[in-house]
């Protein structure tokens, strides 16, 4: 049996979002003083300057102060930000950056190479100019460069450097064009880090605004160096649980295609909601991606042949093949041969791995240059390796479910290789890295097939069904919407845990989790849903 799934941060696997920062927009009336040594103006690549060499430049630092240490949950900490060599003229801004140092208690490896690291500012306020009463409306994820790492005696790995990769948002413009030139405002609520040995990057919480003031020698008007102050920012951590739910019935594309809602749970502290009402909008970023082929089998000789052929496109000697996934069709043969003999069926289009050379063998190769071959009625394809396979014990093996911890151990166990995932994603989706921002009453469709298909489709569908020994559900003539933000509430939980989970639209094998996780917070917290289509 052959599969696809879609996988992201908040997409089927829903597996990059580790924890929330919520940023709220009140500010902290304490600020601390804090000089800036560093960003002088000069001719120094101050990509290249070492870590330590940095932080010991800075006033009042002290090794003393930055212990290694153990903690229940792995630690990371921004302790000192930096900008270097800022000018309001953009043809000044060359040597312009802004850095991150980053102390890690534990020790801990940071893959330092990974596109995963990131840091969260805000890209919108609402004013213009920007000033230090300004409040924050947007955050947006910002790509970390690595600089560099302590090492030696004491400090190995005890701190890193990352410079933080500019970009034009929404607005058109870099967060260089964005500041005000006499208060340049950072606000940062967190930054994400992969580690070693972790198929996810781990938020860990900032929650500070910078304030520089002045400019570094040679750089604005006579600059003789800059200050710096920080506010503390007002925020929540959530933790956040992820869930899926296929709806039962075929969607408007008919049949081989249902809905999927993938969705994540989470609870905020009660007071934020007496403080600033009810959330309204949640901005989510997932990384959206199809996976190549996935062959179920429960049979132990096709699953051995398989699995020495992960990821293989070239130089396949085993002879057999894997053919699936296909439809039957009539093949009639005419009104008389209906009429005298029973029909026949075969597959009229499928998916397959062939061990053979089908160029040589003589048959059609595609526009594409892939081999394209038939085989029992099965076109069989050469282009696509085999990413994925798993051994049912199920007798029909249709009748086997591949849960989402399987699929996270295979992707992250083949280190989310590129074979594992398709060069496009279904028709109306986007493939990579995706943001939306979903409000409350931005409610979604989730359309059937009864509600789209005419009456003949209807008919030839249920004709289809009929040959082919299936059972379709077409689902109700009208769907409610689905609200992308939802209040849980204990009414939600009647006891029925099917028709519950079918309502809340959780997949009934998370629903124990989901219902276990409202209880423990509902004293304190009040809990969310959130639906991404």
């Amino acid at each position: 049996m052959m599969k696809n799934a879609v996988r992201g941060k908040l997409h089927i696997l829903s597996i990059f979002m580790a924890a929330l920062i919520l940023c709220m927009v009140l500010l902290s009336a304490m600020s601390i003083p804090h000089a800036v040594a560093l960003a002088a103006g000069n001719a120094v690549n101050f990509d290249k300057t070492d870590v330590l060499d940095d932080l010991k430049s800075t006033d009042g630092f002290s090794l003393v102060k930055y212990p290694y240490y153990e903690s229940v949950k792995p630690e990371m900490k921004v302790i000192d930000f930096v900008e270097y060599c800022y000018d309001y003229r953009a043809n000044m801004r060359d040597n312009y950056g802004l850095y991150l140092y980053v102390y890690n208690p534990n020790g801990q490896n940071i893959v330092t190479n990974s596109t995963k690291n990131k840091v969260q500012i805000a890209v919108a306020y609402d004013s213009d100019p920007i000033t230090e009463k300004s409040n924050a409306l947007t955050y947006e994820k910002f790509d970390l460069r690595f600089c560099s790492v302590s090492s030696g005696a004491g400090v190995e790995k005890l701190f890193y450097k990352f410079k933080v990769v500019d970009h034009k948002s929404a607005d058109g413009k870099t967060i260089a064009e964005r500041v005000n030139s006499m208060d340049r405002r950072y606000d940062i609520s967190g930054i994400e880090l992969l580690t070693e040995g972790k198929p996810n990057a781990t938020e860990y919480g900032v929650a500070t605004s910078y304030h520089f003031s002045g400019f570094a020698e040679g750089y604005g008007n006579g600059g003789t160096g800059t200050t710096l102050t920080r506010d503390t920012l007002e925020t929540v951590s959530l933790d956040l649980h992820s869930t899926t739910y296929r709806f039962p019935y075929i969607n408007q594309n008919g049949p081989g295609h249902q809905n999927q809602l993938d969705s994540v749970y989470f609870a905020v502290p009660k007071e934020f909601n007496e403080n600033y009402g009810e959330l309204y909008r949640v901005k989510c970023c997932w990384d959206e991606q199809k996976t190549s082929p996935v062959i179920v089998t429960n049979k132990q000789s096709v699953y051995d042949t398989v699995s020495k052929w992960i990821g293989e496109k070239e130089n396949i000697t085993d002879g057999i093949g894997i053919f699936d996934g296909f439809d039957k069709s009539i093949a009639l043969g005419g009104l008389l041969g209906f009429l005298t003999s029973p029909p026949t069926y075969s597959a009229d289009w499928g998916w397959g791995y062939q061990y053979t050379d089908f160029k040589k063998a003589g048959h059609d190769v595609d526009e594409t240059g892939d081999w394209v071959g038939s085989v029992g009625g099965v076109i069989v394809r050469s282009d696509i390796s085999p990413g994925y396979v798993f051994l049912s014990d199920k007798s029909n093996v249709k009748d086997t479910d591949i849960t989402s911890a399987q699929m996270k151990k295979w992707i992250y166990g083949h280190n989310e290789a590129d074979y594992l995932f398709s060069n496009s994603v279904d028709e109306g989706r986007t493939k990579g890295y995706q943001e939306h921002t979903f409000t409350a009453d931005e409610s979604f469709d989730m359309l059937t097939f009864n509600q789209t298909a005419s009456g003949w489709d209807k008919f030839c569908a249920s004709w289809k069904a009929f040959w082919s020994d299936s059972s379709w559900d077409f689902g109700p003539e009208q769907q409610d919407p689905v609200e992308p933000i939802r209040l849980v509430k204990d009414g939600d939980f009647t006891g029925a845990d099917a028709a519950d989970a079918g309502k809340l639209y959780v997949h009934t094998e998370d629903f124990d989790e989901f219902e276990s996780f409202y209880k423990a917070n509902s004293p304190r917290r009040t809990s969310f849903f959130c639906a991404l289509p």
